[in-house]
């Protein structure tokens, strides 16, 4: 049997019957079935349920044991064991529109570029505060839902950050241009994301999910450990507090009619939450300075 043209990962961690969309949207692909390509589910769930579910409703996936060490770790683990030239990342919550792999395939094959953004739709938007509603519609946000590789390229280029929970996908755009590789959107390989139901535990996250730009500054190089941890502290502080004025500036001189609830709401939260993400911004930077030490010394 000849090596696929290319490999499908797709990270999962305990929703099988999410996954079961987005695999049967791969079944309807028009893509020619004469270019092979491989499906491979990097599973970290911590039962057999998503293995058996696999087994008996979508045998044609491969099924791969997750590190259980985030979704950046997810995917690394799963594209080591790919045998395609080329990667496409997809998230277990996307369902990929018919003509997804084939606009793939029509760009992989003229090889003019190493990294790919894939459009990433909302098809039942809703202006409400209480839903999650990705989307990439003309390129340059990098969303982990839809990016694909030349499989050599990727590992050349470092993988997937795995200190990073959150932003792992930012942080590879960074090193994609620093590094000078070429990188294009592809419009026709478009995957939908439906709008997904928030909880009260999402304010929490909410609050304290900023952290994360933290270590994102220190791996890009927009941080120095050379500047004392009180100082890096105070610029820490100052960069929220102008995220949180540009961002509101934004809401008045940029209106959306269509989302101003959601927008609204989680901006406000932004400013009420204060003085539970100041002291959490304060205690990752002593965190991400400390683990960005020992990388530096080993």
């Amino acid at each position: 049997m000849p090596d696929p043209f290319f490999s499908v990962v797709i990270p999962t961690c305990n929703r099988p019957q999410i996954l079961n969309r987005c695999l049967n949207r791969l079944k309807e692909q028009t893509l020619p079935k004469e270019i092979p390509f491989e499906i491979l589910v990097g599973d970290d769930s911590e039962d057999g349920e998503t293995k058996q579910f696999l087994e008996t409703t979508h045998p044609e996936a491969i099924w791969i044991q997750g590190a259980r060490k985030g979704p950046a770790t997810n995917r690394n683990h799963a594209a080591l064991q790919a045998h395609g030239k080329w990667i496409i990342f997809i998230d277990d919550d996307t369902e990929p529109h018919p003509g997804f792999l084939l606009a793939y395939h029509d760009l992989f094959s003229k090889e003019q570029y190493q990294a790919f953004e894939g459009k990433i739709v909302c098809p039942d938007k809703l202006n409400s505060p209480f839903y999650r509603m990705p989307e990439n519609l003309h390129g340059g946000l990098f969303t982990s839902g839809n990016l694909a590789f030349e499989k050599d390229a990727f590992f050349q280029m470092g993988a997937f950050d795995e200190d990073l929970v959150i932003m792992e996908d930012l942080e590879i755009a960074f090193r994609i241009k620093a590094k000078g590789y070429k990188y294009t959107f592809c419009e026709g390989a478009a995957v939908d994301h439906r709008a997904q139901r928030l909880g009260w535990k999402h304010l929490l996250w909410w609050a304290l999910h900023h952290r994360w730009a933290i270590l994102y500054d220190y791996k890009i190089g927009a941080k120095s450990l050379s500047i004392s941890a009180p100082v890096a502290c105070l610029g820490t502080t100052i960069k929220h507090l102008f995220l949180l004025l540009r961002t509101t500036w934004h809401l008045f001189s940029q209106h959306d009619p269509k989302t101003w609830k959601n927008r609204w709401f989680w901006q406000l939260w932004g400013w009420v939450s204060l003085p539970l993400t100041l002291p959490a911004l304060w205690r990752a930077e002593f965190k991400f300075r400390h683990l960005m030490q020992e990388e530096t010394q080993s």
